[in-house]
């Protein structure tokens, strides 16, 4: 009895430690570790460029490594994307099946998915509709489900369903809309992109500061002279009628206001007159109207998701 006391606690103790360690060995094998999480978000960032190129099977080598470094369900959902776009249909559809039985998969991404693998469905079973794509104007680089797929005017067989597209072209907003296509019918959009304009040169920036300082200045002039003229008037009541002191305050007054009002009108003056001249010199040097709409900045997507980039490419 007394051996079978001293016994029992050393060997409860050592279950439990050994327990303790499977725990914690458990919590530590599989997890990404900072290192690896970095790795793969370089090697992801990577992919992302690719896949924008076209580049899928290259996206895919990186998205590989990157997913054996941190499986993560947004990462394996990219790869899918980059095995579709690969025409590797079969393996596209496994990898967004296991993304939509993962618990970890944001509600965005499961959104996604069932469009996504309906659509490789309809693709395997061969069931496809014409789509048309034109754009006024023409040449707006086309991307149809976060594909690039060329440029404007498009005309392909695709799955019938609902497709994502999204035309871009420099110096126009983006324009996105979505394209239910049937299996029967030709399905043709035509749309139009809104000029966003040009932005102003220094020059003419410049040019406006100073049309709005000489017309503040003109104002100024104005406002100020009439004091001046009414202290003149008193000035001349006051002398001939002896009033010496009312006399002295016109004189100072009138002074004070004509120095004001003469500064007025010259800045006025001043101001139109380069503000003119430099706004002149800006529309002459500037682009002819042909060029004016590459001025205007790349309308661009913007991801949603933490500033990824856009293709639906998500982290």
């Amino acid at each position: 009895m007394k051996a079978s006391l001293t016994a029992f606690p050393k060997l409860t103790l050592s279950v439990l430690f050994a327990c303790l360690l499977s725990l914690a060995s458990g919590l530590v094998v599989g997890q990404p570790t900072k290192d690896d999480k970095a790795l793969a978000a370089e090697l992801y960032e990577r992919a992302a460029a690719s896949y924008k190129e076209g580049e899928y099977e290259t996206a895919i080598g990186y998205l590989e490594q990157a997913y054996s470094l941190d499986p993560d369900p947004v990462i394996l959902y990219n790869l899918g994307r980059s095995f579709e776009g690969n025409a590797q249909l079969d393996k596209a559809e496994a990898a967004l099946l296991k993304v939509q039985a993962d618990a970890k998969t944001p509600e965005e991404v499961q959104v996604r998915v069932t469009a996504d693998l309906k659509r490789i469905s309809n693709l395997k079973n061969n069931q496809l509709g014409e789509l048309s794509i034109q754009s006024n104007p023409q040449g707006a680089r086309l991307s149809l489900d976060d594909r690039n797929v060329g440029k404007t005017p498009y005309s392909d067989k695709v799955a019938i369903g609902e497709h994502a597209v999204l035309l871009q072209l420099d110096g126009y907003q983006s324009v996105e809309t979505v394209a239910v296509v049937g299996k029967d019918t030709p399905t043709q959009l035509n749309l139009e992109l809104r000029s966003l304009g040009r932005e102003l040169s220094g020059l003419e920036i410049a040019s406006y500061v100073a049309l709005g300082v000489g017309s503040v200045g003109l104002i100024g002039g104005l406002v100020t002279y009439f004091p001046a003229a009414a202290a003149s008037d008193d000035l001349n009541t006051a002398v001939d009628e002896g009033k010496w002191d009312v006399a002295k305050k016109a004189k100072s007054d009138g002074k004070l206001w004509s120095t004001v009002s003469t500064a007025s009108f010259a800045v006025g003056f001043v101001g139109l007159g380069v503000g003119a001249g430099l706004l002149t010199y800006a529309l002459l040097s500037g682009p002819s109207s042909e060029d004016a709409a590459s001025w205007a900045p790349d309308a661009v997507a913007v991801d949603p998701l933490n500033g990824a980039v856009s293709m639906g490419w998500r982290w």
